[in-house]
């Protein structure tokens, strides 16, 4: 690594502190890229947070960067400065994914950020990971195992139902049976859920959905990044609403999906429910709410139902809470109160015999 006055790492510096002893002549531009691109080389395999890199291409504007600082020329404030951009930002020649397979391209421009700050001279050698289509945060790194929590230690939320969402019955009965089971073991369990607009939440999910995908249509012409940025901040309300709500609870003991398996049907076609029937869409009602606000959620085996279908519950935890989530599962495996996984029957239950 290059040393500085005081044994200052360069890597350590920030962009314009490095732009003005770049200014001043006291490292070269050649000099604290090579920091960097070791910086990479040495800890980029165990982080994966640098996706994309422009090595030979970044030498090669150093050495012009060097030039100019060597000539008088004029030069911005972050002339030679090494940078890297958010996998989002469009930079010429660099691929760009924005966390995607769909969107994988190699744009032939900068997009405003990076002419931006090409124009200050600032070197652009990368990208930097982030989450698919830019929606959500990539959690903290590294997730740490944990050893199972047991019943006794737990703060169980329920609700066998969700407002607005068709649950069959055998799938609340599971529920209710699982949250007997965890108090009588000594947790703490309450019937609770946050005070949020359930309806709302299921539109928005809704909307997201359609916005997003309306990238695949032939020209995206549907897609409209304002709308998109607009409902991301309403996203956000009900994500800090859930983290209130999870202060007090370790997790949400819930169904997992409106019914128990059904047999392969043409999307739209109706599903049987308790003898009646819920439109094909309602199935993902129950899970929509972990998957826009981003909650970790386990789905764990909870025996069968009166059909011999196997019926599960469904744990859904504080952002990031995923090792939790995990050790309680296995502290609910432990204690025999979940069955844990079980092969299915060779015969299924339709063709049993009797």
């Amino acid at each position: 690594m290059v040393q500085l006055v005081g044994d200052q790492d360069l890597c350590d510096l920030g962009a314009a502190e490095l732009g003005r002893r770049l200014a001043a002549g006291r490292v070269s531009a050649a000099e604290a890229l090579e920091a960097q691109l070791r910086r990479i080389e040495e800890r980029n395999g165990a982080l994966g947070a640098v996706v994309s890199l422009d090595a030979d291409g970044a030498r090669q504007r150093v050495l012009a960067a060097d030039d100019a600082l060597a000539a008088g020329r004029p030069i911005g404030p972050l002339h030679g400065v090494p940078i890297t951009l958010k996998d989002g930002n469009d930079v010429a020649g660099l691929r760009t994914t924005i966390g995607a397979y769909e969107l994988d391209t190699i744009p032939v421009t900068d997009g405003t950020v990076a002419a931006r700050l090409r124009a200050a001279g600032a070197n652009i050698i990368g990208h930097t990971n982030v989450a698919a289509w830019l929606d959500g945060d990539l959690p903290p790194v590294p997730l740490t195992r944990r050893g199972p929590v047991g019943p006794a230690d737990l703060r169980i939320a329920v609700a066998p139902g969700i407002p607005g969402a068709p649950v069959a019955t055998a799938l609340r009965d599971k529920v209710n049976q699982v949250a007997g089971a965890i108090s009588d073991a000594g947790g703490q369990v309450r019937e609770a859920l946050p005070e949020i607009s359930w309806q709302e939440q299921g539109e928005l999910f809704g909307e997201l959905i359609q916005l997003v995908t309306a990238v695949f249509t032939p020209d995206g012409a549907d897609f409209r990044l304002a709308r998109y940025l607009e409902l991301l901040a309403r996203r956000d309300a009900f994500i800090a609403c859930w983290e209130r709500f999870f202060e007090q609870y370790d997790a949400l003991l819930m169904p997992p999906a409106a019914t128990v398996a059904y047999p392969h049907c043409a999307p739209g076609t109706p599903l049987a429910l308790d003898g009646g029937q819920i439109a094909y869409h309602e199935q993902g009602f129950v899970f929509a709410l972990a998957s826009l606000s981003g909650l970790p959620a386990l789905v764990m085996p909870a025996g069968l139902d009166g059909g011999g279908l196997p019926a599960g519950i469904q744990l859904v935890g504080a952002r990031w809470t995923e090792p939790l989530l995990l050790a309680i599962g296995r502290g609910l495996d432990n204690a025999e109160i979940t069955p844990g996984f079980r092969p299915p029957p060779a015969e299924s239950p339709a063709e049993a015999p009797g």
